[in-house]
């Protein structure tokens, strides 16, 4: 599959936001 680096950005900008919430989230001691 090919990519275009925009669509190449913003899977990562979407990927650290996920990443970032899942940390909060456990951080405040929710677990999935």
């Amino acid at each position: 599959m090919q990519f275009t680096k925009d669509e190449v950005c913003s899977i990562i900008c979407y990927g650290l936001m996920f990443a970032a919430l899942f940390k909060a989230l456990q951080l405040k001691g929710i677990t999935f």
